[in-house]
């Protein structure tokens, strides 16, 4: 059963990140989760470090991690994963990887959203960090994800995967990701390709000079080509697979080809640049994570 990690903070949005877990999982088979919290060292915790010695403050250090786990862990019983927890002190960012690969977990989750004081999971801090970081893929639950619908409905129909592509290797490596965790899911899941085509003002120039219908023509060529990548890789792969194409915006031509197919998780590269631009993480990924209304993992140039 694959081993996942998840990174919370006791925060009210690290409760969403927790109950949005459980859903998804719902629709999983076993899964073994380890669920982390990371607080500060304590020469962080300011004044009390001069009146304390350090075991002291180290001792409150995780006196106050346990406590911001007791209400997720609380959500946890209810369910039927199994779990094991833990407080560990550094870095947030960098402990969550480190934890990860001591555990050799196939994954890491987290939330978009959190508090900074203690935990620091901010978006642009702690969550990009460790997608940076990590080895292995990271599963990002935005704190406005919407409720998942009946957990029966899910099961018999399984999730709609939405996969962007755009003809890198970092798009490649994400396709190759959702052949990996298809297994854990207890209904294979249906696999929604997405070709995006991202105007820019090089093409504003073009139509000056071409006729729509050669851009159009070139637009398709790039669109096929795209695919027959894909398609290669998904040679052989006993999955549905339902092909789209878009031109726009692509963050905002994903989430909402996301919420018209009524996909429940997003899956992309963390680099690439391919035929079908701009799907690169600090653009598209990063604006992806704050507006999506589902979960989005994000995959390593080189998925384990």
């Amino acid at each position: 059963m694959p081993k996942i990690l998840l990174a919370i903070d006791g925060s009210q949005h690290a409760l969403h990140t927790v109950a949005t877990l459980a859903q998804l999982a719902e629709g999983w088979r076993q899964i073994d989760l380890h669920v982390l919290n990371v607080q500060a060292q304590p020469p962080l915790y300011g004044e009390v470090v001069a009146y304390l010695p350090p075991e002291k403050t180290e001792s409150y250090a995780r006196a106050a991690g346990h406590l911001a786990l007791a209400d997720s862990l609380g959500l946890l019983k209810g369910t039927s994963i199994p779990y094991s927890s833990e407080v560990r002190l550094g870095d947030t960012a960098t402990t969550i990887v480190a934890s990860a690969q001591s555990l050799g977990c196939a994954l890491i989750v987290i939330g978009s959203r959190g508090t900074g004081a203690i935990a620091g999971m901010l978006m642009g801090s702690a969550v990009t960090k460790v997608i940076h970081l990590s080895a292995v893929p990271v599963l990002v639950i935005p704190s406005t994800t919407a409720a998942m619908g009946d957990q029966q409905t899910r099961t018999r129909e399984g999730t709609k995967i939405l996969l962007p592509v755009d003809g890198s290797a970092g798009a490649l490596a994400a396709v190759r990701e959702v052949i990996r965790i298809a297994s854990w899911f207890k209904v294979a899941p249906e696999i929604h390709l997405l070709a995006i085509y991202d105007r820019t003002p090089l093409d504003v120039q073009l139509a000056a000079m071409v006729s729509s219908d050669q851009i159009h023509q070139y637009q398709v060529k790039q669109f096929a080509a795209v695919f027959k990548q894909v398609r290669d890789v998904l040679s052989g792969v006993d999955l549905k697979v339902v092909e789209h194409t878009a031109i726009g915006q692509p963050a905002e031509e994903i989430r909402l080809i996301a919420k018209s197919y009524h996909c429940g998780l997003i899956c992309m590269g963390s680099r690439g640049m391919g035929a079908v631009r701009n799907i690169v993480l600090g653009s598209v990924v990063n604006k992806l994570l704050h507006a999506a209304d589902v979960p989005v993992l994000v995959v390593p140039p080189i998925a384990p």
